[in-house]
């Protein structure tokens, strides 16, 4: 074999380690699975729900000790990884039971006012709840993983209300739209806030009942045309406040004054 074919099998071996290792999760990414208990009512549910539980508590337990044991390996496939194999592809392993969306309040302060007016925008889903979708918007990918950093930080501080930098860039992403679109040029943004709101689906085999589905819309309905107007809390909600617009329940995930 040449030197230069030992190099390439080198890199291939690599390569194929750091994928490897890349694709066994570390204990604070994972999270318990979200079964809607109504779905035991479906008859494949009922029968298989039993036997994959079991199999998922015992492999549940060898998880520690395979992630402790490619900890050492971790240490040099992950700066290669982080350069060029970030992609994820487990949007299979534990599909979510509720509907997302993110919304970032502003903070507005105008010459002259004493109070803030505010500002919120539906930025996830970036296309209209009521419409098809035939285009893929990356933002929404973006805003994602942003998300799930958020929670996987979260998860390994085991803070509850421990704010994260992974919502960081949405925050400032948005907050310099806003200003470049929407703001008067005397306006400046005093405070941005990053909710997250769920929404239940329904159980297996069933629809989202019509008054369900028109109080949603009613909610959603005011973002669609930007950013929207509220009247301003008598008090500033903290990391961690919920709020509840119809059947979306929001949370506050990151808050800052830039």
């Amino acid at each position: 074999m040449t030197r230069l074919r030992g190099l390439i099998s080198a890199f291939i071996a690599f390569h194929l380690v750091a994928l490897a290792v890349e694709s066994l999760p570390e204990p604070e990414q994972l999270r318990p699975a979200e079964r809607n208990p109504s779905t035991t009512s479906h008859a494949l549910s009922a029968a298989l729900t039993p036997t994959l539980d079991r199999i998922a508590a015992e492999i549940r337990v060898v998880e520690p000790t395979i992630a402790r044991a490619v900890a050492p390996l971790r240490l040099v496939t992950r700066p290669y990884v982080t350069v060029s194999l970030t992609q994820k592809w487990d949007m299979f392993s534990n599909p979510l039971t509720i509907d997302q969306y993110v919304r970032v309040d502003q903070y507005v302060a105008s010459p002259g006012s004493r109070d803030a007016r505010v500002f919120q925008e539906l930025v996830l889903p970036a296309q209209r709840e009521d419409q098809p979708r035939f285009v893929h918007k990356f933002r929404d990918k973006a805003i994602l993983i942003a998300r799930d950093a958020t929670l996987v930080s979260r998860a390994r501080d085991s803070i509850a209300a421990q704010p994260s930098d992974g919502l960081r860039p949405v925050a400032r992403y948005f907050r310099n739209r806003f200003l470049r679109n929407y703001a008067n040029p005397d306006e400046r943004v005093i405070r941005t806030e990053v909710w997250r709101g769920d929404a239940p689906l329904p159980p297996l085999g069933e629809r989202i009942s019509e008054r369900q589905l028109a109080g949603r819309l009613a909610v959603l309905q005011r973002y669609w045309d930007g950013p929207s107007e509220r009247a301003p809390s008598i008090t500033t909600p903290e990391v961690g406040a919920v709020q509840r617009e119809a059947d979306i329940q929001w949370r506050l995930e990151y808050a800052e004054r830039p």
